[in-house]
């Protein structure tokens, strides 16, 4: 028995580098229930890839290998679901819909069959061989990409892997300007972003001061940046406002935070903090020789029921001279002009000064 003892395991499994070179049968397909088959290109692929990570009791640690059978949309979001060692979302293998098997009994017992709508599959197979014993049974959708080589698209069967979410939830993703949308909870929004983003951040404060907690949510691309990338703001802060009633307002800006400034070794996002009907987010950007600090602050008005910057601050840090004095700037309420949270642009400051 093969025991993938926690879902660290399983993606060090599909993260490491190690091959089994096989030659696999192929299964032979006329005819189903649903007329004549057309895919046994599909049907053997599904094979090939249980057959190279679960058919034998033997680790299989390459994601060269992976990426022969698995889009990368699935491998981001398995990613994002185990980023964070404290909260495991996925804590089974979704590929098997647990965390132990017998490779022996997978591959004698398993069976590849097509499903009633194109391009979409079930893998069936027991995991123990065990009396009794339930069938195990993944529901998988196929499709080719530019190559036109065949992948896992998405687990059907699989509610994180699905990707049920982010057809749903598309206005979430991807409308910056969005106050008069609801949602029930915060998972909404992690999950319509984490084929993409990860949480970084979050915390609960009353905003508003009417009683009930407010949530706040920043998130960092999953993506590796490199240093032939540009300047990229894509940080997404969210805040979801409690009306009280077990439902939040959205307001979302993806264009506060410096995600990557190329060449530069500063920090970006440092912190949020809340105080009052205020909140302050702290990012380190770079520029030549200098650390800029900058305290972007927001206050919510408990008239309009907007949420406007009302203080925007900068301190330097010369490297070649640490201790350097050089004078802060800050602008107030009557530096600047009238910007709302979900218009605000880090790149555009000097505009609305």
């Amino acid at each position: 028995m093969k025991t993938l003892f926690s879902l660290l395991i399983f993606i060090s499994v599909l993260t490491s580098c190690k091959q089994e070179t096989k030659n696999f049968s192929k299964i032979e397909l006329t005819k189903d229930s649903i007329g004549v088959i057309k895919s046994k290109d599909a049907v053997n692929t599904l094979k090939e890839f249980y057959f190279a990570f679960y058919g034998s009791d033997k680790p299989i640690n390459d994601r060269r290998l992976m990426h022969k059978y698995v889009s990368e949309r699935v491998l981001k979001r398995i990613d994002s679901l185990t980023a964070n060692p404290e909260n495991i979302i996925l804590d089974y293998d979704p590929f098997i819909n647990a965390q132990d098997f017998d490779g022996k009994v997978i591959k004698k017992t398993l069976e590849i069959r097509p499903l009633e709508n194109p391009n979409e599959y079930r893998a069936s197979f027991l995991l123990f061989g065990e009396k009794n014993e339930k069938q195990t049974n993944i529901d998988f959708l196929l499709k080719k990409n530019k190559d036109g080589k065949l992948l896992i698209y998405s687990i059907l069967s699989d509610n994180y892997l699905n990707f049920n979410s982010i057809k749903t939830k598309e206005k979430i993703v991807n409308d910056d300007k969005y106050t008069s949308n609801t949602i029930t909870n915060k998972e909404e929004i992690i999950n319509s972003l984490e084929s993409s983003y990860k949480l970084i951040q979050s915390k609960q404060y009353d905003l508003n001061g009417d009683g009930f907690n407010d949530i706040f949510l920043v998130f960092e691309p999953i993506k590796t940046f490199t240093q032939e990338d540009e300047i990229t703001l894509d940080s997404p802060v969210y805040i979801l406002m409690s009306d009280g009633k077990n439902k939040f307002h959205v307001f979302k800006n993806k264009n506060i935070i410096y995600t990557f400034i190329p060449n530069s070794p500063a920090e970006g996002f440092r912190n949020l903090t809340i105080k009052n009907n205020f909140f302050t987010i702290e990012q380190q950007e770079g520029s030549g020789w200098f650390f800029i600090d900058s305290y972007t602050t927001f206050k919510y008005d408990k008239i309009t029921k907007e949420i406007v910057l009302t203080k925007y601050g900068e301190s330097f840090t010369d490297r070649r001279d640490p201790d350097k004095v050089i004078p802060d700037k800050v602008l107030r309420n009557g530096d600047l002009k009238k910007v709302s949270f979900i218009e605000f642009n880090s790149e555009t400051i000097n505009k609305i000064k």
